[in-house]
């Protein structure tokens, strides 16, 4: 989690208004305490620099047509995809 944060945290001064940002394990998978997303999400989220374009929820059936294993509740560990609208 501290790598994910600290390589946004590095370059949000290059970074131009417009740019897409999208990240994969955005939620917490059930039994975990840590995972990549985890700090780096509550920034993104909370940040007025990043605006969201859309968020795939994690551990919810989404689309049960396209559930390669239907016995599971969840076909995602969530995925992100936020514009950087800047300052």
């Amino acid at each position: 989690p501290n790598v994910a944060l600290n390589d946004i945290s590095k370059l949000i001064p290059y970074i131009k208004k417009g740019t897409l940002f999208s990240m994969h394990d955005w939620d917490l998978p059930p039994g975990y305490t840590t995972y990549k997303a985890q700090l780096i999400k509550p920034f993104i989220e909370q940040s007025d620099l990043f605006k969201p374009i859309e968020v795939i929820k994690g551990f919810i059936l989404n689309d049960a047509e396209f559930n390669e294993e239907p016995e599971r509740e969840w076909d995602s560990v969530g995925f992100c995809l936020y514009e950087f609208i800047g300052n």
